[in-house]
């Protein structure tokens, strides 16, 4: 596989050192390296000849389950060579921890001799790259991609065939969109050796028309009209991994002269390099895919690999035929042909249409890495809030809205309910556990929970009321940030950030500095914006008043009416310093402020940023995180980050408050200290915590226990088993 640095760094190595009989002779294991090749003196090893030497590299990584633990547990080489890999999670992103194995043969050491063997290390992955073009008239529109049947387990040492044959055993990715550039993506992979579900026959016709069967599906007619339904694949496994893109094209047919759009998909099925049957991603191995878009039903792909000898390059283009619905299309392709389908049958093209998608309840929009904030995601905050509601009314989910918590009901150190208040009075709700997500710990305060507030001096990160401002020129912002990058200087993120998709701009420092020498007070040191759902929409994260404690009225009201008087002035800064702006209006505000920090309870765990920036893992996690730890100063200005180098997981005992029982707390008022907060306080990690705690207080009462004393292991279990990502 050509590789770049992270791909070939090797930061531990564990070797074995097996005899003829495979039987372990010794053992070593080499910490703490950051290297792409390790050269050093293996002790205790006994002469003899026909020896082999086993190394395994990058264990102990985030991705797969390999573990200096479990392969201290190994005791011959057929145990090892037995061995799989299982990914932690639906990961195709792979960061500095490869997993890379190798094995040197027939080994000699001799009494008084060195002994030298050189053991090359592959990576357990593949790695599959898409370029996406036109062909000339053709527009396409590429909205994202995904990949299905991507393999949950390979074999650690070498090629395992048909280990991923059962659905369960892969997963379907998200859709996600294109780099930057709109154009290309890339993905990371397990090695999968898959049989075909029959072999493609010679007598179909030439070895072209034979790649036209890559892609054949099984068709029941459904009844009404000529429609039908796709099946299985005919030839293809029903685990053979595949890409789909989708997107809308747009060229006039050169045939009718009309003018098509339409939103279509295209499906690849990976592999292909060894021929017709081959449906295999190999360990070790780059795979490019160029894929050229010509019209709805016609795509011309080209597909290299890193293992291809040079006849194999110089293998003539194929022609076969598209089999959809109903309907034979003329597909051409170059070198290995592979095949589409849609998600539309019997596409009429002299027709445009809309798709009914999730998109149009304001599901998220995008999602996208962003350097400076870890990932950006963007939502409909309204609709997002319509949708939850009736998820919560599907299930039989009492909602109240517009009560406040005004007291518990305790017995003994127990909570048995809590006490309302709202325009009808004075209510108590009774129950089992009470689970306070309330943010500023209510409930647990009430109930007597030890609770803290701040730094050591107890000062607070201070809140922000955001606003949204309408009308905005996007792409003249878009232009600014990235040709004048010394003037609308950017933290850490490129230029490129900004070229296409949603974004969130930090930085700005140049402009807020000018604005402040022409008088405006501009109570942040960094211009934060967010683009919307909208096109011509920004979100602004500018405002801040410090002192705020939203647990006492008087200080929440001030903060909210500082907070709109700055929004006054952070409009007219927008309007007249920062491109795009100029003709913009300020849309709507939210209802509420956005509160960092106030009281936070003592758990039977106090998480640290000791803690976070350790990337420590807890035997009871329920939940994993990665966000900065953000201290956003609390007498106003800068903020802080400090980064863990991955991510670290948070216990279930931060959840579980030290001396009040029937109790769980979740969100950004669980137990952590005053900078760990900083970090789990963001709304990805507080809704995992919210998660976290429904399920365990569900399963405390099915087993008639306190949450204090629930099978922690049942919870994690359930939490992966719903998707959830544990460690």
């Amino acid at each position: 596989m050509s590789a770049d640095a992270d791909e070939q760094r090797i930061n531990n190595l564990y070797i074995f050192i097996f005899n003829p009989d495979g039987s372990v002779d010794c053992r070593n294991y080499i910490s703490s390296l950051s290297a792409s090749s390790w050269t050093g003196t293996i002790g205790g090893l006994t002469c003899g000849t026909g020896k082999s030497v086993a190394a395994i590299a990058n264990t102990d990584n985030t991705v797969v389950d390999i573990t200096r633990e479990m392969l201290d547990g190994i005791a011959s080489r057929a145990a090892l060579d037995s061995c799989v890999v299982n990914l932690r999670g639906k990961f195709i992103e792979r960061g500095t921890n490869f997993l890379m194995t190798g094995v040197a043969e027939n080994v000699t050491v001799t009494a008084g001799s060195p002994v030298s063997a050189t053991v090359p290390l592959t990576r357990v992955d593949s790695k599959i790259r898409f370029r996406v073009t036109e062909a000339s008239g053709v527009t396409f529109t590429s909205d994202d991609w995904r990949v299905v049947s991507v393999p949950r387990k390979a074999g650690m040492m070498a090629s395992r065939t048909d280990l991923c044959t059962d659905p369960a055993e892969c997963f379907d990715t998200e859709w996600a969109h294109f780099e930057e550039d709109g154009k290309t993506f890339a993905f990371y992979s397990l090695e999968s050796v898959l049989t075909p579900r029959a072999e493609i026959p010679v007598t179909a016709g030439t070895y072209e028309e034979q790649y036209a069967l890559r892609e054949k599906q099984d068709k029941t007619p459904t009844g009404a009209g000529i429609e039908v339904a796709n099946g299985d694949y005919t030839y293809a496994p029903k685990t053979g991994t595949c890409v789909q893109l989708r997107g809308d094209i747009r060229y006039k047919d050169a045939s009718s002269g009309v003018e098509i759009s339409t939103d279509v998909v295209y499906t690849i099925h990976l592999g292909g390099v060894e021929g017709v049957d081959d449906y295999n991603l190999l360990r070790n191995t780059y795979y490019t895919y160029n894929v050229k878009i010509v019209s709805v039903d016609k795509i011309i792909i080209e597909v290299d690999s890193s293992k291809k000898t040079e006849e194999d390059e110089r293998r003539p283009g194929a022609e076969g035929d598209v089999v959809m619905a109903l309907q034979i299309k003329e597909l051409d392709a170059y070198n290995e042909v592979f095949t589409l389908s849609f998600h539309q049958s019997n596409v009429d093209e002299t027709m445009t249409w809309d798709v009914n998608t999730p998109f149009s309840r304001g599901a998220a929009g995008e999602h996208r890495p962003c350097k400076l904030h870890v990932s950006l995601t963007i939502i409909d905050p309204e609709e997002a809030k319509t949708v939850a509601l009736e998820m919560l009314q599907e299930v039989g989910v009492e909602v109240l809205l517009y009560v406040f918590c005004a007291d518990v009901v305790k017995n003994g150190d127990a909570v048995e309910g809590v006490v309302i208040e709202s325009k009808a009075g004075r209510e108590a709700i009774l129950a089992k556990t009470v689970i306070d997500c309330t943010g500023d710990g209510d409930v647990a305060c009430r109930a007597g929970v030890e609770c803290r507030k701040g730094d050591a001096d107890g000062g607070m990160q201070p809140p922000t009321l955001m606003f949204c401002m309408k009308g905005v020129d996007v792409q003249k912002l878009r232009d600014a940030l990235v040709s004048q990058p010394d003037v609308f200087d950017m933290d850490t993120m490129p230029a490129e950030q900004f070229r296409t998709g949603k974004f969130i701009t930090v930085g700005l420092r140049n402009q807020i500095r000018k604005a402040e020498e022409a008088g405006y007070k501009i109570p942040v040191a960094r211009t934060i914006l967010i683009t919307g759902i909208k096109d011509d929409e920004i979100w602004v994260n500018m405002s801040r008043v410090s002192g705020v404690d939203s647990t006492k009225p008087e200080s929440y009201t001030h903060g909210e009416v500082e907070g709109r008087k700055q929004i006054y002035e952070l409009e007219r800064y927008l309007k007249n310093f920062v491109p795009g702006f100029e003709n913009a209006w300020r849309e709507k505000v939210a209802p509420f402020m956005g509160i960092r920090e106030s009281r936070v309870i003592v758990g039977k765990y106090i998480l640290t940023a000791e803690d976070i920036l350790a990337c420590r893992r807890f035997d009871d996690a329920v939940a994993v995180a990665s966000y900065p730890v953000d201290i956003h100063h609390a007498t106003g200005g800068d903020c802080t980050l400090h980064w863990c180098e991955d991510c670290y997981d948070i216990p279930y005992r931060s959840l579980v408050p030290a001396a009040v029982e029937n109790l769980l707390v979740a969100g950004r008022c669980s137990s952590m200290n005053h900078e760990a907060m900083a970090s789990t306080r963001v709304m990805s990690t507080c809704m995992a915590l919210g998660e976290a705690a429904g399920r365990a207080a569900r399963i405390a009462l099915e087993e008639g226990v306190r949450p204090s004393a629930v099978d922690v292991e049942k919870v994690r279990e359930e939490l992966r088993q719903t998707g959830a990502y544990l460690r």
